[in-house]
C-alpha cells in the first residue's frame, strides 16, 4: 500500500493508519527538528513532540490534489520551528532571585505542615508524612510520584530531569499535573 493511501485512511480516522504515519515520518520529524536544536527554551525532544502534533493536524486537513504529503510536512515543520525560534521564552526572575516556578515550589513545599522540635511532635509528624506520601502514591501515577518526591526534596527541574532521564519540559508537565491532582483531592487540607 502506498503512503498516500495510508494517509487517506488516517484522514478517515483509521487509528492503525495514523500510528503508521507517525512511525513513517518519525525520522523526518527528528531530522528537521535537529536542525533547530538551538532554539532557546526547547530541547530537540520538545521540537519532535511539537512536530508530531503538527503531523496529526496536517493529516486531517491534507488535500492529496495539492502535492505529496512529505513536502507539505517538511514545509509546515520548518515554518513552525522558525516561528518558535522567533518567539522568546521569557525567564522572569523576581526580586527574591527566584523564577516564578521556583517561588511556587517554595510556597507549595511550605504549605506542607512543618515539624515541631518535641519528640512527640516529631513522631506525630513522621506518621503524618508517611500518611501524606502514601496518599500521594495512591493519587499519582508512578512517574508523577517519583518526580514529586524529588520536587518535595527541593531538587531543581534540571536535577529531577537528569536523575529520572526526562526532559525538563516533561518534568514541568508532570509537576503541574501532579499539583492539579493534589489540589483537587484536598490532600493538603
Amino acid at each position: 500500500m502506498d503512503i498516500q493511501d495510508v494517509i487517506l485512511l488516517a484522514k478517515q480516522g483509521d487509528q492503525k493508519a495514523q500510528e503508521d504515519i507517525l512511525l513513517y515520518f518519525d525520522k523526518e520529524i527528528f531530522d528537521v527538528a535537529s536542525g533547530y536544536k538551538n532554539i532557546e527554551g526547547y530541547a530537540v525532544e520538545d521540537l519532535v513532540q511539537e512536530g508530531k502534533i503538527l503531523l496529526t493536524k496536517l493529516i486531517s486537513v491534507y488535500d492529496e490534489n495539492k502535492g505529496p504529503f512529505g513536502a507539505l510536512l517538511r514545509t509546515a515543520l520548518n515554518n513552525k520551528f522558525v516561528d518558535m525560534s522567533r518567539k522568546k521564552v521569557p525567564v522572569i526572575v523576581s526580586i527574591t532571585g527566584r523564577t516564578p516556578e521556583e517561588q511556587e515550589a517554595k510556597e507549595f513545599i511550605s504549605s506542607i505542615p512543618s515539624s515541631e522540635p518535641s519528640p512527640l511532635d516529631v513522631l506525630t509528624r513522621m506518621d503524618e508524612m508517611k500518611s501524606f506520601y502514601k496518599s500521594l502514591q495512591d493519587l499519582l501515577t508512578n512517574e508523577q510520584y517519583e518526580v514529586m518526591c524529588l520536587y518535595l526534596q527541593n531538587y531543581s527541574y534540571r536535577e529531577i530531569a537528569e536523575r529520572l532521564n526526562l526532559t525538563t519540559k516533561k518534568v514541568d508537565n508532570l509537576i503541574l499535573a501532579s499539583k492539579k491532582k493534589i489540589k483537587s483531592s484536598n490532600l493538603l487540607k
